[in-house]
């Protein structure tokens, strides 16, 4: 079953590119689909996966580092929510 979260991180958009870089271009098994932007608090991101367990897989061994010294020191901690998805519309743009 699709897995997807939305997180408001109250960093700089600036923090997000280099978490970003960190990660590398390419993406990682079982991503559906990822979006991030920046707010007036910080920067948001939205996350679809194949599954909850690619996620937890993918946010334990390669993100979970980067994010505790993005937040190290802050009193502030990310939101995050979740959402089991039980339905998902994909459509594609032509050129």
């Amino acid at each position: 079953m699709s897995y997807a979260f939305v997180q408001d991180i109250p960093a700089t958009w600036d923090a997000y590119l280099g978490i970003a870089e960190a990660l590398g271009a390419a993406a990682p098994e079982g991503l559906v689909l990822h979006a991030a932007g920046p707010t007036e608090e910080g920067f948001r991101m939205i996350g679809i996966w194949d599954s909850r367990e690619r996620w937890d897989h993918f946010r334990d061994d390669r993100l979970r580092s980067i994010f505790e010294s993005l937040v190290a020191g802050s009193r502030v901690r990310p939101t995050y929510r979740e959402l089991d998805i039980m339905h998902l519309l994909s459509g594609h743009r032509g050129p």
